[in-house]
């Protein structure tokens, strides 16, 4: 019997963690049983092995994401980059306050086209964006998508209102050319999006009309910047 068929007799049955705890065979210490007492949290499955960072290399699954320590050498040690997005056959395992293999993954002899790398840079970026790459399996927590807003920034919001401020000082002070006034019009559109962003309680609907009357300012800019017939250098 081969590495990949032992390894997955072990994961079929979870119970056999806590035989090996009990029986202890090894002699282990009790920081030891520990760690493989939280194997029982490992992930099975297919992963495309996306990108390397400097501190893990990106796992992704459906939809999640994974930051995977290699156990011995990195992963870009192993394999090289030119070879990605890399499909394997793989089990990530809990280890202290990281997510380690367990040393033995199936690679799959394919190659992928541009849609599914950018589905794949896409699941990536949005986890990216919201803090949801999994870098620990022992926190449940980080396995469900987590879209805590963050705290209200006074200071910040503050700020937005005194630029604001200034903005419509600049337009009464000046006589502006269309090209400069379409301008700043593009600016009030992004005060405005910033101070729903940065308020107390920013609304989804609200963001979403922000961000659809700045798209409109800037495609009124493009069209007064098409017109424009100043030689600029």
């Amino acid at each position: 019997m081969g590495k990949v068929q032992i390894r997955d007799a072990v994961y079929e049955n979870k119970d056999i963690f806590d035989q090996y705890i009990s029986a202890n065979p090894h002699k282990l210490s009790n920081e030891e049983l520990e760690i493989v007492k939280k194997w029982k949290f490992f992930v099975e499955g297919e992963f495309y092995i996306f990108k390397f960072l400097k501190k893990y290399a990106v796992f992704i699954k459906g939809e999640n994401v994974y930051g995977v320590h290699g156990i011995t050498q990195s992963f870009d040690e192993m394999i090289h980059p030119s070879n990605l997005p890399l499909l394997v056959g793989a089990v990530l395992l809990p280890f202290k306050d990281k997510i380690v293999y367990d040393g033995v993954f199936t690679p799959y002899s394919l190659t992928f086209g541009s849609g599914i790398k950018g589905e794949l840079n896409e699941f990536y970026l949005r986890s990216k964006q919201n803090n949801r790459i999994i870098e620990n399996l022992n926190l449940a927590e980080n396995i469900s998508f987590n879209n805590t807003l963050k705290s209200y920034n006074k200071s910040l919001d503050l700020e937005i209102k005194k630029i604001d401020e200034q903005v419509k000082k600049l337009e009464k002070k000046y006589e502006l050319s269309p090209l400069e006034a379409s301008t700043i019009k593009v600016l009030k559109a992004n005060l405005n999006l910033c101070g729903i962003l940065f308020g107390s309680k920013p609304k989804y609907s609200k963001i979403y009309d922000a961000l659809d009357n700045l798209d409109k300012e800037l495609g009124k800019t493009h069209i007064t910047f098409n017109r424009d017939e100043t030689p600029y250098i």
